[in-house]
């Protein structure tokens, strides 16, 4: 009977050097026996067909056909060809070495060891351009790593758009603020954009809902203009008349499917807020006839903050009598255009009769002070009224008369003579 006998551990690097044969080459073994007569003659070689052991060693080169898509704004997928025989050493490949490093460093970092293609890596920084490499691994060690020119930039929010420009058409009630596209999307259209005002506080709050040129709460990717209000300026900036005069600071950003990238800066000092005018008509001369009175006057309030920092463009006047009351016996106001010659003349008017007149200044934000603040009074001239009897006395001469009367009563214009009837 003959018993089965083994030879273990015997590592296949070493008869590789030690036959200085191939890899991929069968592995023949021949077997002897000795006892006390000798050597038996070497048995026939072990098989060499299809499915036999071979040489093998590590992997011979390194993965090959390495590539890098931008999976989104932090990660990337890499995708490679598997190593088979002969590049895989002939022995089966039992994981991969990922590694990447950014393009700025000289340190490679490990990124994870799949068994197979394609591999993620995550975690990366955005906007970031990264290099890859790749090693494989058998049992016998690692193959020579890649060339490591493998690279991806990562996608990201997009870049900030152009400063934008503030504008104010003349008479307009409204601002636009424009500006162009980011000059880069970095790998994503933009989806829209946000404008931001800055506050009384000089903080800043978000005005995308009032856009006039948008319906909606968002401003869409083909915008380039922000159209708003000076009132809703005035009220989302938590402004007060008593602002007027300071400069609307806006900014811009854009957003894609990454989200809100960096705001522009803000606009340039070019249009301030304006609101109505807060001030009278200051300088109103009168002049009056029996029925008629004439208001004259020289542009005014003639300061910034008086005519709201919006110049004027028409007057309202209305008068009453100085017996009536405000604001029900007042006269509809009437309206006169600031580039017309500044005066008016009211006919019809009673005569010796005493009125009040006001003027106001407008612009296309609305009237200044409707309460009356200066009320010019004037009375309207009548003839002189009936005099007294005159007095007639005989002159000492005894030859002449002298005769005396005494001014009327009231007569509200210059007397420019008398008349005796005999």
């Amino acid at each position: 009977m003959t018993s089965s006998l083994a030879c273990t551990g015997v590592s296949i690097s070493t008869l590789l050097t030690a036959t200085q044969r191939s890899i991929g080459d069968y592995i023949l073994v021949q077997v002897s026996a000795t006892n006390s007569d000798g050597t038996s003659t070497n048995s026939p070689s072990s098989s060499s067909t299809a499915g036999s052991v071979v040489y093998a060693s590590s992997p011979t080169t390194a993965p090959a056909g390495l590539t890098a898509s931008v999976t989104n704004n932090t990660a990337v997928s890499l995708s490679w060809t598997a190593q088979s025989t002969p590049n895989n050493g002939y022995s089966s490949i039992t994981y991969y070495i990922i590694e990447y490093k950014l393009s700025s460093s000289t340190t490679w970092t490990q990124a994870g060891t799949p068994t197979s293609s394609p591999f993620s890596v995550t975690g990366l920084t955005s906007l970031s351009t990264y290099y890859f490499r790749i090693t494989s691994v058998n049992v016998f060690g690692n193959s020579p790593t890649s060339d490591g020119t493998t690279t991806a930039t990562l996608n990201g929010v997009p870049s900030a758009p152009s400063q934008p420009v503030l504008s104010q058409t003349s008479g307009s009630t409204s601002v636009v603020l424009t500006w162009t596209a980011p000059s880069s999307t970095n790998g994503s259209p933009i989806s829209s954009y946000s404008v931001e005002l800055v506050t009384k506080t000089s903080t800043f709050v978000t005005i995308d809902s009032y856009c006039s040129e948008y319906s909606g709460s968002s401003i869409p990717s083909t915008a380039t203009t922000c159209t708003i209000l000076m009132t809703n300026i005035i009220t989302q900036g938590g402004y007060s008349a008593s602002d007027a005069g300071s400069y609307i600071q806006m900014k811009v950003l854009a957003s894609n499917s990454y989200g809100p990238g960096p705001y522009s800066t803000s606009n340039a000092n070019s249009v301030v807020i304006q609101v109505a005018p807060t001030l009278d008509v200051s300088t109103v001369t009168l002049a009056k006839t029996k029925s008629t009175i004439t208001a004259t006057w020289t542009s005014s309030p003639s300061t910034a903050a008086g005519y709201g920092y919006a110049p004027i463009t028409y007057y309202l006047y209305r008068y009453k009598t100085s017996s009536g009351t405000w604001p029900a016996d007042w006269s509809t106001a009437s309206n006169i255009s600031a580039s017309s010659s500044l005066s008016v003349t009211l006919s019809s008017l009673s005569p010796q009769t005493a009125y009040n007149f006001e003027i106001i200044a407008g612009n296309q934000f609305g009237t200044g002070p409707t309460t009356p603040g200066t009320i010019w009074n004037i009375t309207t001239s009548d003839k002189p009224a009936t005099m007294v009897a005159p007095v007639v006395n005989l002159e000492s001469s005894g030859t002449s008369i002298n005769i005396t009367f005494a001014q009327p009563a009231y007569y509200n214009n210059s007397i420019t003579g008398y008349t005796l009837y005999f």
